[in-house]
């Protein structure tokens, strides 16, 4: 559980009644809210300085001030973001300012070590410099494994709603380089094509006959690659930083 400034207590965990818990419920509700948005940043700025100290540990003041601005327009855009599909609120709110510390700290990455290091004795700023950028490559290769195994429980979830596994995802991939260019062909058509991304995504059904009508692949082939077509159209309309770089792109020449 967590208790807000003013008393009110959220349970964190999903009920019969409520099986997405009261507080997704109740952030779903702010996200609706000007007002309300702004009071869930205020209740938990603990919470939101607390990834700072997390993601940006050893900052300077200036820095973590900076880190914490940007951290809170992060939570903001996790209210305004969130949806049921995406898990639990915390979770998903972590992962996206882990990825706006980080994409912050990769633009300003040597003003953010010679901040660093202001402290330090000059004489020590070359032979600690190596260590401090090994130390970020290591948090970003931790943080990155981190927010790609969040991504995945998310993509497992939306995969499940077309009734897809990862084992069936894992079967149906194509394994040989022909066949994920003709793959690639027709994600990248459907990608662009707003009556089949409708007739798939609302309607929940494959359109082989179109597919195969408008990229001139074989029927039978556009069948096969229904499970593989569908997984990588949700990692391409989702909020799928890392995994998105697994979806095939067509090659030129």
């Amino acid at each position: 559980m967590k208790k807000g400034k003013r008393g009110k207590i959220f349970h964190m965990g999903a009920t019969q009644e409520n099986p997405i818990g009261s507080i997704d419920q109740h952030v779903l509700d702010a996200s609706q809210s000007d007002e309300k948005t702004n009071d869930l940043i205020k209740d938990n700025l603990a919470y939101i300085l607390s990834r700072v100290n997390r993601y940006a540990p050893g900052a300077s003041a200036d820095a973590r001030e900076n880190m914490f601005s940007v951290a809170q327009l992060a939570f903001y855009e996790a209210i305004r973001t969130y949806r049921v599909g995406k898990g639990h609120f915390y979770p998903f709110a972590d992962l996206v300012i882990k990825r706006r510390i980080i994409d912050e700290l990769r633009r300003n990455g040597k003003d953010f070590e010679a901040t660093v290091s202001l402290d330090e004795e000059n004489e020590d700023f070359d032979e600690a410099a190596p260590i401090r950028s090994a130390s970020l490559k290591q948090h970003e290769q931790q943080s990155r494994s981190e927010m790609l195994a969040y991504e995945i429980e998310d993509f497992s979830a939306q995969l499940d709603k077309y009734g897809i596994s990862f084992e069936m995802l894992v079967k149906n991939s194509p394994k040989h380089a022909a066949l994920r260019q003709d793959y690639a062909r027709i994600i990248d058509m459907a990608r662009g094509d707003a009556e089949i991304l409708e007739t798939i995504f609302k309607k929940k059904y494959y359109p082989v006959g179109k597919i195969a009508e408008r990229t001139k692949i074989p029927r039978k082939k556009v069948e096969r690659s229904r499970i593989y077509v569908i997984s990588m159209l949700i990692i391409v309309r989702g909020d799928f930083q890392y995994l998105s770089e697994y979806v095939p792109r067509m090659r030129n020449g």
